[in-house]
């Protein structure tokens, strides 16, 4: 055989082996669906604050021009999303219709603008026609009284107290957004819904998370790790998405259509009671019935609802967790016994300079808590075993 042929041949061989190689390491979702959410699994420690709960998302085929995302924790007591309170103020405006004297007894939705009116009833008199009944319709409708913002206006305002979790869009896909809102509807702070609109009426028109991106950051939430004892064996939550309901679970494209979600129709069971017969009750023909929804009932009737549902094959959703690590600050190799002395000094020295291996849980060697191991916490581990001995991980620290 000539030497090039087999060369060739090799060359061919191998070229085959890393495209399966490719294949194979490529995730199954990102190869069969369209659109992929994937919140990430993190680690931190007991008391920490500012834990970082990441969501990334791949978008093969569309566009992603708005979202709404709802994060929920499988239990409390492990993690609470941080959340700040917020007053929101609703101003409603009604128009009066009609009065007796001074009090208002019909009235309609209006704003604080300029409101068009449509006459529906008119009376022929004898200086013409007269309108009797009007509606509230839209500028672009067919309007025959122009109603200024100086017309007797009835204000309602509405006084909320709302929890919003605290988001970093930073670097984010959604950095620059027109409106990124959050919303936490638990008292003890285990979920979080998100909801983005790239370009809202009357802003830009060009954001958008452009179709081929792979994993890219969606967005971060920020909570708050409890104190778990070391002993505690509960040191896991999962983080979870709610996609049953899917007004929780929306992914639009610039069409304003949702990407994964179709209709399908299905049988649906309606339960009638009667409540009145021609003659004798339960002997004559009924003359009346009433839907029900339990039991007891007289008929049924069945009919094809149309419904809504999530196409696993084109929405992927990775669902993530965060673990509670065991140890004590300064204790940077984690050895047995939380041990703190200058093996963890060496450890430090050469995990930065000396190609070391990095440290199983980089939050015990974080001295001043600055979310970053440096010499400073080489300096601030020196000064707590030889010299201040002021705590670890302590306010005078900067934690």
């Amino acid at each position: 055989m000539p030497l090039g042929s087999y060369k060739l041949k090799q060359i061919t061989f191998l070229l085959i082996l890393l495209i399966l190689a490719v294949v194979s390491f490529t995730p199954k979702a990102a190869q069969a669906t369209d659109l992929i959410v994937t919140v990430g699994d993190t680690t931190g420690s007991s008391g920490e604050k500012n834990s970082v709960v990441s969501v990334f998302l791949t978008n093969w085929e569309d566009n992603i021009v708005a979202f709404t995302l709802w994060l929920q924790l499988n239990q409390p007591g492990i993690l609470a999303f941080q959340t700040d309170t917020m007053t929101v103020v609703d101003t409603t405006y009604w128009v009066c219709e009609s009065w007796e004297g001074p009090i208002c007894t019909d009235s309609v939705a209006g704003n604080a603008d300029t409101l068009y009116w449509q006459c529906i009833e008119y009376v022929q008199g004898s200086q013409g026609d007269s309108c009797v009944d009007w509606i509230l319709v839209s500028p672009d409708s067919p309007y025959t009284l122009i109603q200024y913002p100086d017309s007797p206006l009835i204000v309602h305002i509405d006084t909320l107290v709302a929890e919003i979790g605290n988001i970093d869009t930073v670097g984010s896909l959604i950095g620059g957004w027109d409106y990124v809102s959050t919303r936490s509807y638990s008292l003890d702070q285990v979920d979080v819904k998100v909801t983005a609109i790239a370009n809202t009426i009357g802003g830009s028109t060009n954001k958008k998370i452009p179709a081929g991106q792979y994993g890219g950051l969606l967005f971060r939430l920020l909570g708050d790790i409890e104190e778990i004892a070391d002993d505690d064996t509960n040191r896991v939550v999962q983080i979870r998405v709610e996609s049953h309901a899917l007004q929780h679970f929306i992914f639009s494209r610039p069409d304003g259509s949702a990407v994964g979600i179709h209709t399908q129709e299905v049988p649906d069971s309606n339960l009638w009671r009667c409540v009145s017969w021609a003659g004798i009750p339960f002997e004559s023909p009924c003359t009346g019935y009433d839907r029900v929804n339990v039991p007891p009932y007289d008929s049924v009737e069945y009919i094809l609802d149309t419904v809504a549902y999530l196409d696993s094959t084109e929405v992927y959703i990775d669902e993530g967790s965060l673990t509670v690590l065991a140890g004590v600050c300064g204790n940077c190799n984690n050895d047995p016994g939380d041990v703190i002395d200058i093996s963890d000094i060496t450890f430090m020295i050469a995990t930065l300079y000396l190609y070391g291996p990095p440290p199983e849980n980089p939050t015990l060697c974080d001295i001043n808590c600055d979310n970053q191991i440096d010499i400073s916490d080489i300096v601030g581990l020196i000064d707590y075993l030889y010299l201040s001995h002021l705590e670890l991980c302590s306010p005078q620290r900067g934690c």
